[in-house]
């Protein structure tokens, strides 16, 4: 492992995607954004236009990516993160844990209290669409992982747990 050097010292940061294996970005507190072009050797400030803490981000090109975070925040962009737009449906309290793309217009998303969010186009109208999952005082947390991909479909398998229970998550 070799430190990487940056210039937001004081942010946590939550998730880290390589597209190649020159070309990445991160996400943390604050609505913080980082893009590296040379493998994480110099890493550049990308204005999000949210002050969410982002705590998923996920390319499907070098163009095109999206992020999600706190408040049911999700950015888009179609050039590299020069531009991010947020999505107009945010919701207070309900944060997005994990972001994924199937194509350049569909993405998946999901997080607290059993949300789930299915993007199916650029301008991003998403439904959403809750799972019977428990909840607790403690809130439940859910994990999303794409099982299998086919070009018209896609099996997505999701986890959650309770976050007392976090060592044993549980299959919906």
């Amino acid at each position: 492992w070799e430190k990487q050097s940056h210039n937001e010292k004081s942010t946590a940061f939550h998730s880290i995607y390589f597209i190649s294996e020159q070309t990445g970005w991160v996400v943390g507190d604050k609505g913080t954004i980082l893009t590296t072009k040379n493998g994480g050797n110099l890493w550049e400030s990308q204005s999000s236009g949210v002050s969410e803490f982002l705590h998923s981000i996920h390319f499907i090109n070098e163009q095109v990516g999206w992020a999600a975070g706190d408040n049911r925040v999700i950015l888009t962009t179609q050039n590299g993160g020069k531009d991010w737009n947020t999505s107009k449906r945010r919701k207070r309290g309900v944060s997005l844990d994990s972001i994924y793309l199937i194509n350049q217009q569909t993405g998946w998303a999901v997080g607290q209290n059993g949300v789930m969010i299915k993007a199916v186009n650029p301008d991003f109208a998403p439904y959403v669409d809750r799972f019977g999952a428990e909840k607790n005082s403690n809130g439940v947390t859910l994990a999303m992982s794409i099982v299998d991909e086919a070009p018209d479909e896609v099996a997505v398998k999701v986890e959650y747990c309770l976050q007392s229970s976090c060592a044993d998550p549980k299959e919906i």
